[in-house]
């Protein structure tokens, strides 16, 4: 709850939102992957893969930018916590098959 009230919502409110305070950590991923993937399937017939990679990197580069300063504050608080270490490698590789590969073949 310490959480929700430093937000300035009740807990409630925060876990409509998100499924557990670990979550909140790793919540905006869903929304870079859809980003991404969309990139990649509006890139420009005709591109070699690579290319067509570069074309997506270059289109969500805006993300990074603006999410710089929380991304590394998380990257902190993650690599302190074996948990979050967990949290972190299932998001990246145990998405049962819902990563952008999946998606965009």
């Amino acid at each position: 709850m310490e959480i929700a009230a430093r937000a300035g919502v009740t807990g409630r409110t925060l876990f409509r939102h998100f499924a557990d305070k670990r979550e909140v950590l790793f919540g905006g991923e869903d929304l870079f992957v859809a980003a991404l993937t969309g990139a990649i399937i509006a890139a420009p017939r005709g591109l070699a893969p690579l290319d067509t990679l570069f074309h997506a990197f270059r289109t969500v580069e805006p993300m990074f930018v603006e999410n710089r300063s929380f991304a590394t504050r998380r990257q902190r608080v993650v690599a302190s916590n074996p948990a979050l270490q967990e949290q972190a490698r299932t998001k990246r590789g145990g998405d049962g098959g819902r990563g952008v590969g999946a998606r965009c073949t």
